[in-house]
């Protein structure tokens, strides 16, 4: 019971001391040239607040489309009284996301404040009244009798609309429109007081709801003209010429890639049986995908314990994977391939014989970095000097980097300055800032995927969600987000994925790459689809069969389902292997997150009425 009385007295409070607009009513008197004359009465109740008076803000342009021209709305001859006296105002001027430039009036005496219900009463001269209608054959009055501005509730509103004798009953087909910027549907009622008056009503309207009222009726009967307004064929052609760039530079793309062996295509490919001869898990890791990936450093761990070199323990599952090198001889460059000797003696065994494979750790994940670069540029040149590549894949990566980005930047150029002109700068900033947190967090879930490394594929799953979370609520307060979507900013996400789609295939094979290429498809498609019966054939002829193929099966993603074949074949596991076989599934993670520095500790991560786009009017109310 106490609580309920608690909550009721908060309750209580809350209401005494919010502000709200009891009555809003808005006189429209259209005139014969088409201009306006407009008067406001607002009932503004200020409740507990000490307040020095309201403030109106109204658009001094209108812009029927994004492609259209803005045309002045022509205010004029302000006056304001506070309770039938005249009261001192201020003007001043301010940028809208949805109405541009407006004109705003503080109302009030600075020196001075006041509380409970007043009302005011606004005059004012707008010079066009007419717009272009969304019907055939007609233009519109169009007025914002209450605007989206507005952030207090507005427990009742009422717009009279008095036409001239030009447009009567008869000819004038009535729309009204209430809800935020954009909305087109409507709850408020109205209806013809007399030929030539229409009153609208609508109660409760949330703050940044608005209510607009139209008057369609057949061209020319007034001295205005719509036409003004419209965009011009060629308005239209440039607002949209980035549908054509786009079309024009997916073409050139495609071609101009092809020409680094992005179209590379293995025709058809056999099943293959066995893990390729005379290449090792790293080289046939570059050649799968023509990236060095550090992602790839795992499987060659698990290649160097089916060779004998070295022994995992994984005791448990929080525990750090320990790897101990065996007391197999030496080995040599007759015995093992370059960057299996690099990765053996250099990465894992420098000066010891024992690697603890440690995450959150900034000076091993640098180091460890550091010595994988060196391995993966040694990789790079014998992907030339084996006959496998034409020519390093990652030089030619930077080549179609340098000319395709020259190309992309002019393009996003041109699409930021014809956003800001159709838009304004907000949009452009949003769209920018949300591509690049979002491309980030895209790029992260790739690589994550593609490594089977859980913790970053968590971690992007939340950073996107945050970001889209974060950056849809910013798009959706501009209003601009259905016009945005069709402006040219929607160049900066597609670009950017096309061309990151293309990077990823950058890279040319000879002959005989190809044919290295093939048959590692046809080992994987193998390994993916092969059933037990298959396995256990396989077995009777190499008992190793399964510890042969398991850093295959680790390098193409198959771990769960190559592992699944040691408990239902009764295989035991790998010799070099000590703790649950089904470990290796995390041992592949761990190896892999200890590339990643630890986040720093001080950074963070946080992630009606408005069909008004083509009426005047509009604006919002508060207090100052």
């Amino acid at each position: 019971m106490v609580r309920l009385i608690v909550s009721w007295v908060l309750l209580f409070t809350l209401s005494a001391s919010a502000e709200s607009i009891r009555e809003y009513h808005t006189t429209v008197t259209v005139h014969p040239s088409g201009s306006l004359h407009v008067e406001e009465v607002i009932a503004y109740d200020f409740g507990s607040l000490q307040r020095h008076g309201i403030f109106r803000d109204i658009p001094l342009t209108v812009k029927v489309s994004p492609y259209a021209p803005k045309v002045p709305v022509g205010l004029a001859h302000f006056t304001v009284q506070l309770s039938g006296k005249p009261v001192p105002f201020q003007r001043s001027t301010i940028d809208s996301q949805t109405g541009g430039e407006m004109v705003r009036y503080r109302i009030g005496d600075p020196n001075k404040t006041i509380t409970g219900l007043h009302t005011y009463t606004l005059s004012y001269d707008a010079q066009r009244g007419v717009y272009p209608s969304s019907l055939s054959g007609m233009e519109a009055i169009r007025w914002n009798a209450v605007g989206a501005g507005s952030n207090v509730p507005t427990e009742h509103a009422v717009a009279d609309l008095t036409l001239p004798p030009a447009l009567s009953r008869d000819v004038v087909r009535i729309n009204v429109y209430t809800g935020t910027y954009g909305s087109t549907d409507s709850r408020a009622d109205y209806r013809w007081i007399d030929d030539h008056h229409v009153r609208f009503e609508v109660h409760d309207l949330a703050p940044h709801e608005a209510l607009t009222v139209e008057a369609n009726y057949p061209e020319g009967l007034l001295g205005q003209r719509a036409d003004a307004l419209k965009a011009s064929t060629m308005d239209q052609l440039l607002g949209r010429w980035h549908w054509g760039a786009l079309v024009v530079f997916f073409l050139w793309l495609w071609n101009y890639a092809k020409r680094f062996g992005a179209e590379d295509r293995a025709g058809s490919v056999a099943p293959q049986y066995y893990p390729p001869k005379g290449l090792s898990l790293l080289e046939s890791g570059l050649i799968l995908d023509k990236f060095a990936d550090k992602e790839d450093f795992s499987a060659a761990i698990l290649e160097l314990g089916t060779l004998g070199y070295l022994e995992v323990h994984q005791p448990d599952d929080d525990a750090n994977p320990i790897i101990r090198r065996t007391d197999k001889p030496t080995a040599t460059d007759d015995t093992l391939t370059p960057d299996q000797l690099y990765l053996l003696n250099q990465v894992l065994f420098k000066n010891k014989d024992t690697y603890v494979v440690k995450t959150q750790d900034a000076a091993r994940a640098e180091r460890v970095n550091r010595d994988l670069d060196t391995l993966n540029e040694m990789l790079y040149s014998w992907s030339v000097s084996s006959g496998q590549m034409r020519a390093n894949p990652k030089q030619t990566r930077t080549r179609f980097l340098m000319t395709v980005g020259g190309v992309v930047a002019v393009l996003i150029l041109l699409a930021i300055v014809s956003t800001f002109k159709l838009l304004g700068f907000e949009p452009v900033l949003l769209t920018v800032m949300g591509t690049v947190f979002i491309g980030v967090g895209g790029y992260i879930l790739l690589t994550s995927v593609r490594s089977r490394a859980y913790s970053g594929i968590f971690f992007s799953v939340f950073w996107l969600l945050g970001s889209l979370a974060g950056f849809s609520g910013f798009f959706m307060e501009s209003h601009n987000f259905s016009a945005l979507l069709y402006s040219p900013m929607i160049l900066l996400p597609l670009l950017v994925i096309s061309v990151y789609y293309f990077y990823r295939k950058i890279g040319m094979f000879t002959p005989k790459g190809l044919e290295t290429y093939r048959y590692l498809l046809g080992y994987r498609d193998f390994m993916k689809h092969v059933e037990q019966d298959r396995i256990r054939r396989f077995l009777k002829k190499d008992p190793s069969y399964l510890d042969r193929g398991l850093p295959y099966a680790v390098l193409f993603g198959l771990n769960k389902h190559w592992l699944s074949f040691y408990e239902a074949l009764d295989v035991p596991q790998p010799g070099w292997y000590y703790g649950d076989i089904h470990r290796m599934n995390t041992f592949h993670e761990s190896v892999v997150s200890q590339t990643t520095p630890p986040p720093s500790e001080s950074g963070g991560f946080s992630g009606g009425g408005s069909f008004s786009g083509g009426g005047g009017g509009g604006g919002g109310v508060g207090s100052w």
